[in-house]
């Protein structure tokens, strides 16, 4: 059953596990991804060109020296631009 209705849950959907849902998110809080964090790492230019749909600033953003490899950077290129 749905925890949140009752209703029976479809087979194909998978049940919550809150403990991993608490520890995904204690990662993700980690890694500091938040709005302002993503708009920070991208600069200005790169969030404006991410805006119009534009991923190559971006991309090119979160692949420079400083950042590539960090877990914020990584968290933005799988979650954010689908790499």
């Amino acid at each position: 059953m749905s925890e949140q209705t009752g209703a029976p849950r479809p087979p194909d959907v998978p049940a919550l596990d809150g403990t991993l849902v608490a520890a995904l998110r204690e990662d993700l809080l980690e890694a500091r991804f938040t709005v302002d964090a993503v708009e920070e790492l991208l600069g200005a230019d790169a969030s404006a060109a991410l805006h119009r749909e534009q991923a190559v600033p971006a991309l090119r953003a979160t692949a420079h020296p400083d950042v590539a490899g960090t877990p914020l950077a990584t968290l933005v290129r799988m979650l954010v631009l689908g790499r």
